[in-house]
């Protein structure tokens, strides 16, 4: 038998292994710990065997009712569904009580795009100081690589 808890420790162990960035960790340990935390509270469950499609379909559906965005809950299904895939692949579980749930629908935002006109215009505000040329760099380095800003942080 398997505790909800002790495989979500290994599966994010598992996570770290393959390579997995520290945030998208935090961020599955963070989506499956509120997973878990319903699957005790209120369902009365602590072991993976016993979690079934309704009780993912309660979890999610109770997503939507405490007015998280569709991403939110499509981010939600995805870890829940990534997690119990990991179960069947390792053994834990025969089948995975998320195989015949669909992801939710969502509209992806498009973000808007600088114009070539305020690109020029940011680069020129920057100034020629030692502060400046950095600044530029910071913003070519964006723009070029679509990098966030904290991923440019870590460099």
């Amino acid at each position: 038998m398997n505790s909800l808890e002790s495989t979500l420790i290994h599966y994010l162990l598992a996570c770290k292994v393959e390579g997995f960035t520290p945030a998208t960790i935090v961020n599955h340990k963070f989506n499956l710990n509120t997973f878990v935390e319903f699957i005790r509270q209120e369902v009365s469950l602590t072991m993976v065997d016993q979690v079934t499609r309704d009780h993912i379909l309660r979890y999610l559906a109770g997503c939507a009712d405490r007015g998280l965005s569709q991403q939110s809950i499509y981010d939600y299904h995805r870890d829940i569904t990534r997690w119990f895939n990991w179960m069947v692949e390792q053994d834990i579980l025969d089948k995975s009580p998320c195989r015949l749930i669909k992801a939710p629908r969502f509209t992806r935002k498009v973000l808007e795009v600088f114009t070539e006109a305020q690109i020029q215009r940011l680069l020129l505000h920057c100034g020629n100081t030692f502060h400046g040329i950095r600044d530029k760099a910071v913003i070519i380095m964006l723009l070029d690589t679509g990098l966030r800003l904290k991923e440019l942080s870590y460099l």
